[in-house]
């Protein structure tokens, strides 16, 4: 493949235009490791986009992660139910609310950019290719980070629950000794 052809198929797939061979074939040239060092902003951004870098992938275990948060998520929104022994269901809690309000902005945000891009549609050299990967790093490890803290925020909602359930335990002990 002629450095000609590469710019061809570079341009079409900026463009999204490129089917799935001609990514492909692409994504060969560029992990060949033979490419001109002026292509290398565009073999950076493009192995960056297409996962074959450093650390690219999914985390292990976020799908279920999500699926749950998904479902706490829309039982937090229905109705409350009724509950024989305790009545009606609480309130979401703050957590809750956080991932909401969370995911809400993260929405309105994707929009704004998306809006932002639409608008602009100036070609993106090879400078802004770079800045663009090195973004798409950032952001990976951001959400990273953040599932962490959604992790350890359940571990302790769920010794919380733990803890209630000991103390109500022993609170009906000491009613049931008094009478």
């Amino acid at each position: 493949m002629t450095e000609k052809d590469i710019d061809r198929l570079m341009s079409k797939y900026y463009e999204g235009l490129t089917d799935e061979r001609e990514e492909d074939m692409l994504l060969r040239y560029f992990s060949s490791g033979d490419v001109p060092e002026n292509m290398a902003a565009d073999r950076d951004f493009f192995i960056a986009l297409h996962g074959c870098g450093k650390a690219a992938g999914v985390p292990e275990g976020l799908e279920r992660r999500m699926e749950e948060r998904i479902d706490s998520w829309s039982q937090a929104t229905t109705e409350p139910e009724m509950r024989p022994e305790r009545g009606p269901a609480p309130k979401p809690t703050l957590t809750a609310r956080l991932c909401r309000s969370c995911g809400m902005a993260a929405s309105v945000a994707a929009v704004a950019l998306l809006g932002a891009y639409l608008h602009s549609r100036n070609p993106v050299n090879a400078a802004d290719r770079a800045k663009l990967a090195q973004a798409r790093t950032a952001l990976t490890e951001f959400s990273n980070t953040l599932n962490k803290g959604f992790d350890k925020m359940e571990e302790a909602r769920k010794k919380t629950k733990e803890i209630n359930k000991s103390i109500d335990k022993c609170l009906r002990l000491i009613n049931t000794d008094k009478q």
